[in-house]
């Protein structure tokens, strides 16, 4: 699954969501939204319906294999994190010790 994709699945467990909802929350473009929510609707991983008070407005939720798939992501999705995490806290010491040693 692409990351983009458990963006979104990600986004949608909290609750359902709109287009620019999602557009605003996952940042990404308009266009690769749509791509992956096609793909996402494809897979019965989401669905989608009208707004309740706007029915010009599509609301998207997660299906139950939607949460499925959510709740068997997020151990990678974590293990993905702490690691950016660790390079980051790497770069920073580096980058800390670089200017100590500049310093002296």
């Amino acid at each position: 699954m692409k990351e983009s994709q458990e963006k979104i699945l990600i986004t949608l467990e909290e609750r359902e969501k709109s287009f620019t909802d999602l557009t605003k929350e996952t940042n990404l473009s308009k266009t690769v939204l749509s791509k992956e929510l096609e793909s996402l609707l494809n897979s019965d991983l989401i669905n989608k319906k009208e707004g309740e008070k706007d029915s010009r407005r599509t609301i998207y939720q997660l299906t139950e294999k939607g949460n499925e798939k959510l709740i068997e992501i997020i151990p990678s999705r974590i293990e993905r994190l702490n690691l950016e995490k660790e390079k980051i806290e790497n770069s920073l010491k580096n980058a800390k010790e670089i200017s100590r040693n500049k310093k002296i």
